[in-house]
C-alpha cells in the first residue's frame, strides 16, 4: 500500500468519524406519535391551526386515528401520499376539510437549549396531495422567519428543503413550520421527518492538514520501527 493510498484512508477515517459524532438536537418523523418525543400537539378548534393540545384522539380540530371532518391527522398513507418519505412510518398530513390548514402546523411546545453562535439548519420533507392550491411552508425559529415559504413540486412525492439559522446570542430555539395558503379549496399536504441539526462538519483543507498530521505520525512510527529493528 503506498503512501497517497494510506493518506486517503486516513482522511477518509476521519471524515466518517467526524459524521458518527453529528449529533441531531430534533429529528421529529411521527413515528411515535403518542410517544416520548412530546412534540406532536394538536389545536382542538374546528380550523387546524396549531399544535398546542396532547389530547388523543383531539375532540376536534385533529386526531391521531384521522377521523372524520378533522383537518389534521397522523397517517402512513392517504390517497396520492402512499407512505412516509422514508418507504414506512406515519407523517403528519393536512387537508383543508370544514376550514383551512393555514397559521402553524407543527411547532415545539418550549424552545429546546442551543449553543451560542453555532450555525443550524432546519430541514423538512413536503408532499403534495393534488395540485390545487398547494400549501406553503415558511419556518421560523424564535418568531423570525427563515426565509419564503415553500412549495413542493409533483403529486404525492417527498422533496426536503434546508434553511440555515444562526444561533447568535439565544441560548434557546423556538421552532415553528407555518402554512401561509389560506384556502379551504386543495391546500392539502403531508410533512416528516423534520430535523434541527448543528452544522460540525469542519472545511476540508482543515481534514487534509489532519490527515497530513496523522500521516506523518505514521511515518515517523514506522521510522523507529526500522531502526530498532536494524539495531537488533
Amino acid at each position: 500500500m503506498n503512501t497517497l493510498t494510506k493518506f486517503l484512508i486516513v482522511v477518509a477515517t476521519f471524515t466518517g468519524c467526524l459524521q458518527a459524532l453529528r449529533a441531531d438536537i430534533i429529528v421529529e418523523d411521527f413515528n411515535s406519535p403518542a410517544g416520548a418525543e412530546g412534540r406532536i400537539f394538536f389545536d382542538t378548534d374546528i380550523v387546524y391551526d396549531g399544535i398546542t393540545d396532547a389530547e388523543v384522539p383531539a375532540a376536534s380540530g385533529a386526531d391521531f386515528n384521522g377521523g372524520p371532518f378533522l383537518n389534521g391527522q397522523i397517517t402512513n398513507g392517504i390517497g396520492t401520499i402512499s407512505t412516509d418519505q422514508s418507504g414506512f412510518g406515519f407523517f403528519l398530513f393536512g387537508v383543508s376539510g370544514g376550514g383551512t390548514t393555514s397559521g402553524q402546523v407543527w411547532g415545539t411546545p418550549t424552545p429546546i437549549p442551543v449553543t451560542t453562535n453555532t450555525d443550524y439548519t432546519l430541514s423538512f420533507y413536503l408532499s403534495n396531495l393534488n395540485t390545487i392550491n398547494n400549501a406553503l411552508i415558511e419556518p421560523s425559529v424564535n418568531g423570525q422567519s427563515l426565509g419564503s415559504a415553500v412549495s413542493a413540486g409533483g403529486v404525492g412525492t417527498w422533496q426536503q428543503f434546508s434553511f440555515p439559522w444562526n444561533s447568535g446570542l439565544n441560548t434557546t430555539a423556538d421552532l415553528s413550520l407555518f402554512n401561509q395558503r389560506n384556502t379551504a379549496f386543495g391546500n392539502d399536504f403531508g410533512l416528516d421527518t423534520i430535523a434541527f441539526t448543528p452544522v460540525t462538519v469542519p472545511e476540508p483543507n482543515s481534514l487534509i492538514l489532519l490527515g497530513i498530521g496523522l500521516l506523518a505520525t505514521m511515518t515517523r512510527s514506522r521510522v523507529r520501527r526500522c531502526r530498532t529493528a536494524v539495531t537488533k
